[in-house]
């Protein structure tokens, strides 16, 4: 038998016989998914897509999934084909990756290795295939690993940035949450990631004005993983990062805006469940958020959120008392604690803002609302200056 870790395939138009390469999107066909098992309990996938492209298979562990990256495919209602009757997927999630690239993540009901994997072009089109067969859990393990070719490895975000406006400007980074393959929560045609781009772009415009220079973690509906997010802010040496989302919890339970600090424990049940939803979220998209940290490092870390920490909490006193005085819902208990992965950067002060949930109808309102979105847009400015004033004054206190 042979298995396969990960297959990785190449199709320029010369290999197919084409004058040139691959360039216009390709799409799936109508009906072109297909699922046929095998006498040995596997199962072999098929995609019929519009015209050959570039693709890299390969299977990472918790969750279990086989990841399909391809040059840019529609797979427009791909979901609705694929889980009918396919009891060897627990979940399925395709969207944008970045400018050009898709990702199709299958999460598997039970450890099974890529046996085949190939593409086929005909006169109407070509055709992805994939063989999978069962495995022990090790040996998926063992297996696992993203694909070692440079071409599909994820390059660096095309930030959203404004020329520094001087060296000594507070420097913020905004993250709008989701995107790409993860839109986060959806109430009909509306997402999370689209809703909160838009809203970041405002609060950057805003900022600006203010002599606050700013970047966005995401420029447009790319997938970002959630490690890379902070790396961002580290990597421009940045004063704040603030996350924006709006999630869905259970109907009734959670409304209104509210800002969240680092907490190993959650401040309550809610916050735990959103938490453990965004990292899960990460996962899906074949991100392992497990990395091995040596107990120097823990340490090292540790010590300097001793000072972050205090200034985190100070930031999120100073954005409720602002939301509070300019929008008309804030959460029952608008200052919450949960252990977000975004909020893990042991040296730059960050906060993730709920401006509101898809699961209320009052939020999903709001969260359209151009008035409410200029109420909360400077409600976010005037957190983060006064903020700054009383950091700058307190700024000789903290330990060098």
């Amino acid at each position: 038998m042979r298995v396969l870790a990960t297959v990785l395939i190449w199709v320029m138009g010369a290999a197919l016989g084409l004058a040139s390469p691959v360039a216009a999107q390709s799409r799936l066909v109508q009906g072109g998914a297909q699922i046929v098992a095998t006498d040995a309990g596997g199962v072999t996938v098929r995609f019929a897509i519009s015209q050959a492209v570039p693709f890299s298979v390969h299977t990472r562990v918790n969750p279990m999934q086989v990841i399909l990256d391809t040059q840019q495919v529609d797979w427009s209602g791909l979901q609705a084909n694929m889980l009918t009757g396919a009891p060897y997927f627990t979940d399925l999630r395709v969207g944008r990756m970045r400018s050009g690239w898709s990702r199709l993540v299958l999460t598997l009901a039970a450890p099974m290795a890529i046996d085949q994997a190939g593409l086929q072009q005909s006169d109407t089109g070509a055709q992805l295939m994939l063989k999978l067969v069962p495995t022990t859990a090790d040996h998926f393990a063992a297996l696992a690993h993203a694909p070692d070719d440079p071409r599909f490895t994820l390059a660096p975000p095309v930030l959203a940035r404004a020329a520094a406006i001087d060296k000594d400007a507070l420097h913020v980074v905004l993250d709008p949450g989701h995107g790409g393959i993860d839109p986060g929560a959806t109430r009909g045609s509306i997402t999370e990631a689209d809703l909160m781009l838009s809203l970041a772009r405002q609060v950057q415009e805003a900022l600006l004005r203010e002599g606050i220079e700013v970047t966005l973690t995401r420029a447009e509906d790319d997938f970002i993983p959630l490690p890379q997010r902070v790396a961002i802010a580290h990597d421009l040496g940045a004063d704040l990062f603030i996350s924006l989302h709006a999630d869905t919890v259970e109907q009734g339970q959670v409304s209104g805006a509210s800002v969240y600090t680092l907490a190993q424990q959650a401040s309550d049940t809610a916050s735990a469940r959103l938490a453990a939803e965004h990292d899960r979220d990460a996962l899906l998209a074949g991100v392992d958020l497990q990395g091995q940290k040596d107990d120097v490092a823990r340490v090292l870390m540790d010590l300097a959120r001793l000072d972050t920490q205090p200034r985190s909490e100070s930031l999120a006193t100073h954005m409720v008392g602002a939301l509070a005085a300019r929008v008309p819902i804030l959460a029952t208990q608008p200052h919450r604690q949960a252990d977000f992965s975004v909020l893990r950067s042991a040296d730059i002060p960050s906060v993730l803002i709920e401006a509101g949930f898809l699961s209320s109808q009052a939020d999903l309102t709001n969260l359209q609302d151009p008035q409410w979105r200029a109420g909360f847009t400077a409600a976010i400015v005037e957190g983060i200056t006064v903020w700054a004033d009383e950091d700058a004054l307190l700024a000789p206190l903290r330990r060098k």
